[in-house]
């Protein structure tokens, strides 16, 4: 289970393991600085998916590996609502259309009905394996 923990007006992402231990996530660091509000949305298989909110400017998404330690910040990514078994993300991109990403790669979503029905309180998730991004 992921979520955060409340330090004043700030958040910092957690996780909670099925044995009842829990930890801090790795802090994202966004533009070199270390951020001080992050939050964790959604965990599957290993991966963590998450926005911050960077000192300047407006969320961005975030993706943690809890195997490797890896935190990706996603600057392409406004908001990121689910993540799939292989680690892939859908969210939303700075224009406000859905999107699925890989971390290196953006495919904007035909609709973004879904994430906007679902925003916030269920959220959006995706289902089954990756699909191939197509060559652009």
């Amino acid at each position: 289970m992921v979520g955060h923990i409340a330090s004043g007006r700030n958040r910092i992402g957690y996780v909670w393991y099925p044995d009842g231990t829990s930890r801090a996530l790795p802090t994202p660091v966004v533009d070199g600085e270390p951020a001080i509000d992050f939050d964790a949305r959604r965990a599957r298989n290993g991966w963590v998916t998450g926005f911050v909110m960077p000192a300047k400017g407006s969320f961005v998404g975030v993706r943690w590996d809890l195997v490797t330690g890896e935190v990706m910040v996603l600057d392409q990514v406004g908001w990121s609502h689910g993540v799939s078994a292989d680690g892939w993300i859908v969210g939303m991109d700075r224009q406000d259309d859905a999107v699925l990403t890989d971390g290196m790669r953006i495919l904007k979503l035909q609709t973004k009905e879904c994430l906007r029905a679902a925003r916030p309180a269920k959220g959006c998730a995706l289902v089954g394996r990756a699909l191939p991004v197509p060559t652009l």
